[in-house]
C-alpha cells in the first residue's frame, strides 16, 4: 500500500499528511503515483481519485463513509437516496465537484480543529496524533466524548504542511463562545449523530418541520409573521454570536432562513441549518399563546 491504513475517523487529508511524512514524497508526487496524472493538491475533506481507496487497503465506499465528510453532506436526505449518492460519489469522485461539495459541508470552518483529550488518547493508542473527520464539521465545537471545547489550530483546511494536532497544541486557541454551554454541547451531539446517520428522520422533513412548529405554538396565519417569530426565537435560543459563527445569522439578504425551511425543499439547505432547526424544535419551550 502506498498510503498508510487510516486510523478510526481519520480525515483523508490526514492520511496524505502521514504518507508524505513517512515516504518523503510531496503531495504532488503521491497523487501522480495514485492518479497517474499531475495534480497540485488534494482535498483534506474528500477523496478526489478512485485509486486512493485501494492505496489505503479499503473499498471506495469505506473510504468515503469513514474517512471523509461526505456523509454529513447527505445526512438529511432520505436513507435510500443518501446511500445511493454515497456509492455514486465513491465510484467516481471528481476533484472539481469535490471542491464545491466541501464548501457546502464546512462553509464556515477555515482552520483545522481538534480535541486536546482525543490527541492524548491517539498518541497513547497509535504513537501519533491525526486529524479527525468529526472535529472539522460545522457546529461540532464541543467534544461529545470528553466534554471539552475543541481547539483551533493555526492551519488552513487547505494546508500542505505535514503538521499534526500534538505539534500545534501550544499555539492553538480554544473555541470561546458566549452561548449557553449546554446548548453548544447538545448542538455538537446532534452534529455527530447527523454525521453518523443516527438521527431518525422521516422522508418528508418539510412536513416534520411544519408539524413541530405547530406543536410549539407557531399558529400565525401570516407566513411572514410566522417566519419572523420563528427567526427571533431561534436567535434567542442559540444566541446571535453562535449563529453568526456558524454562518446562519437570523436574516440573510433580508430573509429568515428558519422561515424558508418551513416552505422549501430541504435539499437546498446546508446540514448545519437542519441541525440547528431540529435542535430548536426538540428543546425549545412552547410559545406563550399571547405571543402568537
Amino acid at each position: 500500500m502506498l498510503l498508510p491504513k487510516p486510523y478510526p475517523d481519520e480525515l483523508v487529508g490526514s492520511v496524505f499528511m502521514r504518507a508524505s511524512r513517512w515516504t518523503g514524497l510531496t503531495f504532488q508526487r503521491l497523487l501522480a503515483h495514485l492518479a497517474g496524472e499531475r495534480a497540485n493538491s488534494h482535498s483534506m475533506l474528500l477523496p478526489s481519485y478512485p485509486g486512493i481507496a485501494s492505496a489505503c487497503g479499503l473499498t471506495p465506499e469505506a473510504l468515503v463513509r469513514h474517512h471523509s465528510l461526505f456523509p454529513y453532506a447527505v445526512s438529511f436526505l432520505p436513507p435510500d437516496i443518501r446511500e445511493a449518492r454515497l456509492v455514486l460519489f465513491a465510484s467516481a469522485p471528481h476533484q472539481r465537484a469535490g471542491g464545491s461539495l466541501a464548501q457546502k459541508i464546512v462553509r464556515n470552518s477555515r482552520e483545522l480543529k481538534f480535541c486536546p483529550e482525543c490527541v492524548i488518547e491517539d498518541v497513547q493508542a497509535f504513537g501519533e496524533s491525526y486529524w479527525h473527520c468529526l472535529h472539522q464539521l460545522d457546529g461540532y465545537l464541543h467534544c461529545a466524548k470528553h466534554a471539552c471545547n475543541l481547539q483551533v489550530a493555526p492551519l488552513a483546511l487547505r494546508t500542505r504542511q505535514q503538521v499534526f494536532p500534538n505539534e500545534v497544541r501550544s499555539i492553538a486557541r480554544s473555541i470561546l463562545l458566549t452561548a449557553n454551554p449546554l446548548t453548544v454541547a447538545r448542538l455538537s451531539v446532534r452534529v455527530r449523530d447527523a454525521f453518523y446517520w443516527r438521527l431518525k428522520l422521516p422522508r418528508d422533513l418539510h412536513a416534520l418541520y411544519l408539524r413541530s412548529a405547530r406543536m410549539l405554538g407557531y399558529t400565525l396565519s401570516s407566513r411572514r409573521a410566522l417566519a419572523g417569530a420563528l427567526a427571533c426565537d431561534v436567535t434567542r435560543y442559540f444566541g446571535a454570536e453562535l449563529l453568526e459563527a456558524l454562518g446562519c445569522p437570523e436574516a440573510q439578504n433580508g430573509v429568515s432562513w428558519p422561515g424558508r425551511m418551513l416552505r422549501r425543499d430541504g435539499d437546498q439547505f446546508s446540514p448545519i441549518k437542519h441541525v440547528l432547526l431540529g435542535q430548536f424544535f426538540r428543546d425549545a419551550p412552547r410559545r406563550d399563546p399571547d405571543t402568537t
